[in-house]
């Protein structure tokens, strides 16, 4: 199964005095800073118009190092970054297909009145929910294993895809790690955007490769527009 053509870009600021001038404004070392700094830098390469909507996911892989899939091909208007050829992005996939991946994504559950929307919450807090305050640390570690994986169990289930894991009480086992997991505040007019990050990697079986591409290119989870939701993969 194919899908449209996507272009996968490899994007680097660059270091010349003018610009190296502007890191710490474009590059700050906190990284929810740094989060909506890129938010507003790589959205300068694909803004092409007041109507434009985010049509690109992006990941950062170092600071002021980025990976993009697109529609549409990078554009940079102010001479800022090195943006290296894109790559065409058609992978060709089949039920029974095995893959390595790599996955940085705002994991929520929806908080509410039963057949409500709900608020989401991050999948973590919620793990930790009803765990007294002074237990949280040691709990901590294997909540994040538990609340991601269980997630991205749920995520295959609806997007064509099966992780080879299995949840236990104290977390993930096999085909799945939870690298890590952090709050980012990210500054807004009112009160500041806080947005759970857990980070993955392990080994995938594709179910569905219609189902499951369409899911790579729109993304996994919330606040893509953040940097978040964009899943590399690799054959094994």
């Amino acid at each position: 199964m194919t899908q449209p053509s996507m272009f996968l870009s490899k994007i680097r600021l660059k270091r010349e005095a003018s610009i190296n001038a502007m890191l710490p404004l474009l590059v700050p070392e906190s990284s929810s800073e740094r989060t909506h700094a890129g938010h507003r830098l790589l959205w300068s390469l694909f803004g092409d118009t007041p109507e434009r909507e985010r049509d690109f996911l992006w990941r950062e892989i170092a600071p002021g190092e980025f990976l993009t899939l697109s529609a549409r091909r990078p554009l940079d208007p102010h001479g800022l970054f090195h943006i290296a050829e894109p790559k065409s992005f058609e992978p060709e996939l089949r039920a029974g297909d095995r893959l390595a991946f790599v996955l940085r994504a705002n994991a929520t559950v929806s908080k509410g009145p039963k057949g409500s929307r709900g608020k989401p919450c991050d999948v973590v807090m919620n793990e930790l929910h009803g765990i007294p305050a002074g237990s949280r640390g040691a709990e901590r570690r294997s909540a994040v294993e538990r609340a991601g994986v269980r997630w991205l169990i749920g995520q295959g289930e609806r997007k064509g895809f099966r992780i080879d894991a299995e949840v236990s009480d104290s977390g993930a086992r096999d085909g799945v790690r939870v690298l890590g997991h952090q709050v980012l505040s990210i500054p807004r007019k009112a009160d500041a955007m806080r947005i759970g990050v857990l980070d993955f990697e392990g080994r995938l079986t594709v179910v569905d490769p219609a189902l499951f591409l369409g899911a790579l290119v729109g993304g996994f989870g919330r606040a893509k527009a953040f940097g978040l939701g964009l899943m590399l993969i690799r054959r094994l």
